[in-house]
């Protein structure tokens, strides 16, 4: 049969456990948070990615700046429902990725 533990042995385990606990708890923090940092520069790099893009098409056409959102949502898309727009774009991108030739 198993020995019966004391009361200081079961306190002395208990308080083993706790600080087991600590340490788990805290590495679970250390992980969520690492993800949240992680989460928020992948945001960053989009926003950046965003910004620059539509900053370099609103330097080409200035006058973009004015049209409401509406306005430029439509404009854009009737020029990428153009054919010929579309060609150039699928042209592009097959060029970037390799599958275009030249």
């Amino acid at each position: 049969m198993p020995k019966k533990k004391t009361i200081e042995e079961l306190e002395t385990e208990k308080a083993r456990w706790e600080e087991k606990l600590k340490q788990i708890d805290h590495r679970e923090a250390r992980i969520s948070n690492r993800i949240r940092h992680l989460y928020e520069v992948d945001r960053k790099k989009r926003t950046h990615h965003l910004c620059t893009r539509m900053g370099y098409i609103e330097h080409c056409i200035p006058a973009l700046k004015d049209l409401t959102e509406p306005e430029f949502y439509d404009l854009f898309d009737t020029l990428l429902n153009l054919p010929e727009v579309r060609e150039m774009i699928e042209k592009a991108v097959s060029n970037h990725t390799g599958e275009g030739g030249a």
